[in-house]
């Protein structure tokens, strides 16, 4: 079941301004950064897909993401 609508969008935005700040802070990330926007498949899978490539690590935007502030630092 793919989720969309405010929600996902709103997350999507958030996982974008994440990337954006990443990447101007630590510009050699830039082609290290993926955002999995997948959302047929389920966490478990992109989990299992991520540790199968071999990323190092993997950070999660949950249900909360649009009650939390991002940036500003």
């Amino acid at each position: 079941m793919v989720q969309e609508g405010y929600k996902a969008d709103v997350t999507m935005s958030m996982a974008e301004l994440l990337y954006d700040e990443l990447v101007t802070k630590c510009p050699q990330l830039s082609t290290e950064v993926v955002i999995d926007d997948r959302l047929q498949l389920s966490i478990g899978q992109r989990f299992h897909h991520a540790r199968a490539v071999g990323y190092p690590h993997v950070v999660v935007l949950g249900k909360k993401v649009s009650e939390t502030e991002v940036g500003g630092g």
